[in-house]
């Protein structure tokens, strides 16, 4: 079986989108390509686990992006915690009784670029539905002539036996920045004030704060420490967090000796200069973080390299927050660190559902034997997905190993997303069924076409 997607449909009636870094970025090759090759990709083709196109679209060039390592707890996690919610859902009695939800999720591989080219498929099922003309509903927001044509050229063959089987109401996940269309999704983890601008996001929302208040209360504590020199290091594509923190910083003529920003594929050689750089500014060891777990770990592991440990004083957004694969193996370089993550609660009952999960058995997530083969260091002999990721490992997995995890903060963030969709679709519903019972609700719903403001406006009430 390929494991280029999860689709999981248990004779479904809805579909709800996902967006999930499964795997981190890994450092790309760049080539040269023709306006004209730009976008010609099959985006249905890809597969996640070997290349996949990036697109660049100021110089048309290509980036060969190979999907890195799995990732535990923003990916395979908050993965199943969609997951779980879905199943609580389709097993209660109030919450859309007699009809089910199912899930198309795709892997972002931690990329933005990525993450907009999987949302076309999004697109893709919401003008199946719509059968309207494309112009309409998808506006491209960028004045770069490659994104237009996208815009201008993306038609998806109509195929009415398709319909109710793509039948996708919403994303979970985050927005992309370039493209809006009318399909609302709620983020469970994307915190860019930028994404607050209705105008143009208007179909987002999210279950969590944006990064201004967080940005403020860093400022804050760097002020309370008597900090009046310190340094800045951010990721590209994360620069509404860095800007509100810098605001704030410089109203409390807290001075910035430098501000640095690392590329979401950067490779060790990149932030060990970056590295050198800010250990030269002997006067500014506290250093204000908005780094995503990968440059985390990059980091930390060339701090202890370079025997800079204990050097810089690290204060972190919640992109380090709480997680525990940010530091693994280098405990030392991240002694003192102070980090920010927003008030969270541990859910139990997913606990004990993750930790039941085996591999053999849980069929529906094509990346849970990758998943357990990395955390457990072992070789499952006759997997079920097949990828282009072998493991080395010599020893044989048994399928019984012991699945001890620290809960991701996110999680409760994730199961409240897909709540938050449900009860949208049952207010629909019953907007349009009021005078139906539960078990005629099934019939109704067929009849219900979910346009965006009306969908949109149900998530908001």
């Amino acid at each position: 079986m390929n494991s280029s997607k999860l689709e999981f449909c248990e004779q479904c009636d809805i579909f709800i989108g996902g967006l999930f870094p499964i795997h981190g970025p890994k450092y790309a090759r760049h080539s040269k390509k023709t306006p004209d090759d730009q976008f010609s990709s099959n985006s249905e083709s890809i597969n996640y686990f070997s290349t996949t196109t990036t697109m660049s679209v100021d110089s048309y060039i290509q980036s060969e992006i190979i999907c890195g390592e799995i990732k535990k707890e923003r990916g395979i996690q908050r993965l199943e915690a969609m997951l779980f919610a879905i199943d609580l859902i389709n097993n209660s009695t109030n919450l859309l009784p007699n009809l089910k939800l199912g899930a198309r999720i795709y892997d972002t591989c931690d990329r933005d670029t990525i993450a907009m080219e999987k949302s076309l498929n999004f697109v893709s099922d919401y003008f199946l539905l719509k059968e309207e003309n494309i112009a309409n509903d998808f506006t491209c927001l960028s004045n770069n002539p490659s994104l237009r044509d996208l815009a201008n050229n993306f038609k998806p063959k109509k195929n009415k036996d398709a319909i109710h089987k793509r039948k996708v109401v919403g994303v979970i996940g985050a927005a992309s920045s370039s493209v809006s269309i009318q399909v609302p999704q709620i983020s469970y983890a994307s915190t860019s004030p930028e994404l607050s601008n209705k105008e143009r996001f208007p179909f987002f929302s999210r279950v969590l704060p944006s990064d201004t208040l967080q940005a403020e209360a860093m400022a804050n504590l760097v002020h309370s420490l008597n900090w009046n020199y310190i340094a800045t290091l951010n990721e590209e594509g994360n620069l509404g967090g860095i800007d509100s923190f810098i605001s704030n910083a410089k109203s409390k003529n807290i001075c910035i000796s430098g501000s640095y920003t690392l590329s979401q594929t950067a490779s060790e050689d990149d932030v060990k200069a970056i590295l050198m750089e800010m250990f030269e500014q002997k006067n500014a060891r506290g250093v204000v973080v908005f780094l995503q777990d990968h440059n985390v770990r990059k980091l930390l592991k060339l701090v202890k390299d370079l025997n800079m440990t204990r050097h810089f004083l690290w204060i972190a957004s919640d992109s380090w927050g709480t997680k525990i694969e940010s530091i693994r193996s280098n405990n030392l370089a991240a002694e003192g660190a102070i980090t920010f993550a927003p008030k969270s609660f541990i859910i139990k009952e997913f606990s004990n559902y993750f930790q039941k999960l085996r591999p053999g058995k849980n069929i529906r997530n094509p990346w849970f034997e990758e998943f357990w083969q990395d955390e457990f260091k072992c070789r499952i002999e006759n997997p079920i997905f097949q990828s282009n990721r072998r493991p080395s490992y010599t020893k044989l997995c048994t399928g019984h190993e012991t699945l001890n995890i620290t809960q991701d903060g996110f999680i409760h963030f994730v199961i409240d997303s897909v709540f938050a969709i449900a009860h949208a679709i049952q207010d629909l519903i019953f907007a349009h069924c009021s005078k139906l019972n539960f078990n005629d609700l099934i019939n109704c719903q067929h009849k219900i076409i979910f346009k965006g403001p009306d969908f949109l406006n149900a998530i908001r009430n």
